[in-house]
């Protein structure tokens, strides 16, 4: 997620969990639009691998979704000490890591910025689009840390 706010823009990066020759998905905002932000959409979208663009929603149901994966995988895999293949295999680190999501989505939707559906939805569908791509070994910054 770009969140572009003054100049100049603010940059904010995350883990890419992409497989080897994947594509990387972003998207680039600034609050209320602006054609700036779509010139720096276009120009990420002209590089190879990259598919980019500027949510229609804004930047906060993005940003949120973000922090689906980022505030739970973080502090679960700090805790189990697992790294993301064993979180999403083993049924009792699995359900943690669920109900962390699920804890950060009903924030979203309290703030009004819930992507799209409902919080057990959004914690559903991020944890199946974790279990389907973790590479053996993939672990978080804040396990790292520890």
């Amino acid at each position: 997620v770009i969140e572009m706010k003054d100049q100049p823009a603010t940059f904010h990066f995350g883990e890419v969990f992409a497989p080897h020759g994947g594509v990387l998905t972003g998207a680039v905002g600034q609050e209320g639009g602006s054609a700036r932000a779509e010139r720096l959409a276009a120009a990420f979208a002209a590089c190879q691998g990259v598919e980019s663009g500027v949510p229609h929603d804004g930047m906060w149901p993005m940003i949120w979704e973000k922090a689906v994966i980022m505030c739970a995988m973080g502090p679960v895999g700090a805790l189990s000490r697992a790294p993301l293949d064993k979180m999403c295999s083993i049924p009792q680190t699995r359900a943690l890591l669920r109900a962390a999501m699920l804890e950060i989505a009903r924030c979203a939707e309290a703030a009004g910025s819930l992507p799209q559906g409902t919080p057990e939805e959004l914690a559903d569908k991020t944890l199946g689009m974790l279990s389907g791509r973790p590479a053996p070994g993939i672990t978080s910054s804040t396990l790292r840390d520890v």
